[in-house]
């Protein structure tokens, strides 16, 4: 039983192990990615400086009537 114990004891530290390692990992290549692409990506298409939404009618979600809230 004690042998149980220990392998679910080791199991945990490799599981936590591997969180911090990949934890580290991640908020590294984060910096790095911040270092080097500091701009904001470029849309790939941006809209003409005359578009407008479109107005919201119905059936898009935004149903006139009582509320539903109570």
């Amino acid at each position: 039983m004690e042998g149980v114990f220990a392998g679910f004891g080791v199991l945990c530290l490799i599981f936590l192990f591997g969180r911090l390692w990949f934890s580290l990992i991640e908020s590294g290549l984060q910096k790095i990615k911040r270092r080097f692409f500091r701009r904001p990506p470029a849309p790939w298409h941006p809209l003409p400086p005359s578009w407008q939404p479109p107005p919201k009618g119905p059936g898009d979600g935004e149903e006139e009537g009582p509320s539903r809230r109570a």
